[in-house]
């Protein structure tokens, strides 16, 4: 992993050396198994949120490879594996609220939550810079390890909650806002082949870089379903 500055590169590194070596404990000794004999369903409701879509940037054909080369590796797992479409793929700068059932985000909260993000404060000048490294595992998400080039994305997260809370909402917030996971898949069910996964979450760094110029205020799932995602603001998509 390339260094950066201010130690981001750094404690990025350590945060996945971690995750990864509790995921490679978790398949030698059964726990990743146990879990996955009656897997979490992904997190139920809604929630207003804001990110960035890989999609929308000037590196998606690099993306587009990257995510190529994951499946690759994924489709030696099985049928037991949900993978994110390109639609879907993204980063999250914030939950905006909690995860609520569809009747609590009226009109009203919907327009408070465009009036304190307007599409030209979702955009970035300069973009936001990011290294995409290896894939990681925790419990049964599949994710590519993701390097901000400096803290500037950390910093974004601290403005957009504090928004959040001026209008009322109670961002989803954790102590450390500098980890950033792009994820690509979910395990639903047994894995047979662990050799596979293991080789999945131990290989080369993908170490391909990508800019994100443009953010989203979206009210969404937990997986950014096109199905369930309607885009309130930015990204110069229009609102549906």
């Amino acid at each position: 992993m390339r260094p950066g500055p201010s130690g981001v590169s750094e404690r990025a590194a350590r945060r996945f050396d971690g995750l990864r070596a509790a995921a490679l404990s978790a398949i030698a000794d059964g726990a990743l198994s146990d879990l996955l004999a009656d897997p979490p369903p992904p997190p139920a409701g809604r929630c207003l949120a804001v990110i960035g879509r890989l999609v929308d940037q000037t590196a998606a054909a690099a993306v587009a490879r990257t995510v190529a080369a994951i499946d690759e590796q994924l489709g030696r797992l099985g049928t037991d594996v949900w993978r994110y479409p390109a639609a879907s793929l993204h980063l999250s700068v914030l939950a905006v609220s909690g995860r609520e059932s569809e009747p609590t985000f009226d009109a009203a909260r919907r327009q408070r939550a465009i009036d304190a993000f307007p599409p030209a404060n979702l955009t970035a000048s300069p973009p936001f810079g990011f290294r995409l490294g290896r894939v990681g595992l925790t419990g049964p998400q599949l994710f590519v390890e993701v390097v901000p080039d400096d803290r500037r994305w950390a910093t974004l997260r601290g403005d957009v909650a504090e928004l959040a809370r001026r209008i009322g909402e109670a961002p989803l917030v954790f102590p450390d806002t500098e980890p950033v996971h792009l994820n690509v898949a979910r395990l639903t069910g047994p894995v047979v082949d662990h050799t596979a996964l293991v080789a999945a979450i131990t290989g080369p760094s993908l170490d391909i870089g990508l800019a994100i110029d443009r953010l989203e205020l979206v009210l969404t799932d937990f997986t950014v379903s096109d199905e369930a995602t309607t885009v309130l603001s930015g990204g110069g998509r229009t609102p549906r």
